[in-house]
């Protein structure tokens, strides 16, 4: 686990980037935050989540690491092979991140539900998505702890 994933408490952070090339990449070595003005937490029925521990200024980094998959919108098929392809105990540790569909369902996660559940567009507007251990926790909430 990184030194940034160890910090916040997300673990999973050794999952390998899936690319479109249709191979796993080793993860790159996130960015560690001194003092990050959050914690990741059990969240009652919910899973995990970041909540914040103190207030955050605007414009504040809270976390800068690299994505665990990178799925290219055009390149599905390559994708849904990498992940294929990936050493068993990787794909368990996947299948451990939230699968919110399988949830309602009361079905076993698949490792697209957990993609759909906690992929982030790459950049804004984008049809790019990414996976990044700690980013999936900073879920939106119908019961927000912070005021804008």
């Amino acid at each position: 686990v990184s030194g940034a994933a160890r910090a916040v408490g997300c673990r999973s952070s050794r999952l390998p980037r899936l690319a479109s090339s249709g191979r796993a990449e080793a993860p790159g070595v996130a960015q560690v935050v001194e003092n990050p003005p959050f914690e990741i937490v059990p969240l009652d029925g919910r899973g995990i989540g970041a909540v914040a521990t103190r207030a955050i200024r605007p414009g504040e980094l809270l976390v800068a690491e690299p994505p665990l998959a990178l799925y290219e919108d055009e390149d599905r098929e390559r994708f849904l092979l990498a992940l294929a392809l990936m050493p068993p105990e990787l794909r368990d540790e996947l299948l451990e991140f939230c699968d919110a569909e399988a949830e309602a369902d009361r079905v076993p996660s698949s490792e697209e539900g957990v993609l759909r559940t906690n992929m982030l567009p790459h950049t804004p507007g984008s049809q790019d998505e990414t996976l990044c251990a700690t980013m999936r926790c900073f879920n939106h909430s119908c019961d927000p702890n912070c005021e804008q």
